[in-house]
């Protein structure tokens, strides 16, 4: 994932959600873009999961920091996991 900056000079964050095939949730950490949109956006990296449970669905969670505390939250439509 990459933020690609459009000028706004808003800080971004975003990690995955998962659900199990038990209909327990999990998450991932946060991943920041920090860099105040200059000439080139953050590269979020790689994230990793460790654990043996079946997950059933995965989305992306975006949080868009517009005042200082005050984050507005967004969610990709949801993937389901055709082999559960």
């Amino acid at each position: 994932m990459r933020d690609i900056c459009p000028g706004d000079n808003l800080p971004v964050r975003a990690r995955l959600w998962w659900k199990h095939t038990d209909g327990t949730t999990g998450y991932s950490a946060w991943k920041w873009d920090r860099n105040g949109c200059s000439n080139n956006g953050t590269n979020f990296g790689n994230v990793t999961r460790s654990g043996s449970d079946s997950i059933s669905k995965v989305y992306l969670q975006v949080a868009v920091n517009f005042r200082p505390g005050q984050w507005v939250y967004d969610i990709s439509p949801i993937r389901d996991n055709q082999y559960t």
